[in-house]
């Protein structure tokens, strides 16, 4: 990795993170308290959408450049 690299990675990951914690927390809070839901229900929903979520995000993250010489992935006889 080239330097500074490794703190970029690390603020994406809290990033992924940090939102998939508050989307469960609001759900259970949302849920529960406000729609009087049993507590399994945001936990079922959290289970669901926290791993949407992380896709979309980290997906944005990984692959979010474009292809070519620059970009993450390299088509086949391409060199770099």
């Amino acid at each position: 990795m080239p330097d500074g690299a490794l703190g970029i990675e690390i603020f994406r990951f809290a990033c992924a993170t940090g939102a998939g914690f508050l989307l469960s927390v609001g759900l259970a809070a949302i849920l529960t308290d406000l729609a009087g839901y049993l507590s399994s229900v945001p936990v079922a929903l959290a289970s669901i959408l926290v791993p949407v979520l992380n896709f979309a995000v980290l997906r944005k993250f990984v692959f979010g450049a474009p292809m070519g010489a620059n970009g993450p992935l390299c088509p086949e006889g391409e060199s770099r």
